[in-house]
């Protein structure tokens, strides 16, 4: 086999993988222009926060009242380190889900939102 028949069956080959890794929502470089620019991607991670949001769900964390802080610092515990920001899309599909209820409260102060399971 010569060279140019290898890197045609490379080229083949790692379109095959680039299109599994776009099905699997996970896109590893984004062109741009020439180059390409390796970004990390968050789907993964989303997925992660939503298998141990329903984890905690089965154990009974959201059995008591919860704050956006709480399960930061509860999934902080357990490994997964994530913002704020990143909690807040997750829960908003379980309340659309109708898994759990959300309220408002005033704690120190300040109007927070409170999860609890349904």
């Amino acid at each position: 086999m010569n060279k140019e028949k290898i890197l045609e069956k490379i080229k083949k080959i790692y379109e095959l993988l680039k299109s599994v890794l776009i099905d699997l929502e996970y896109i590893p470089e984004k062109k741009v222009g020439k180059k390409q620019k390796v970004i990390k991607s968050r789907k993964w991670k989303k997925r992660g926060i939503m298998d141990k949001l329903n984890n905690l769900i089965k154990g009974g964390f959201f059995n008591q009242p919860k704050t956006i802080v709480n399960l930061k610092n509860r999934l902080h515990k357990s490994g997964l380190i994530v913002k704020s920001t990143d909690l807040s899309a997750p829960l908003l599909k379980l309340i659309k889900k109708e898994i759990l209820n959300r309220d408002k409260k005033i704690i120190n102060k300040k109007e927070v939102w409170i999860y609890k399971k349904k």
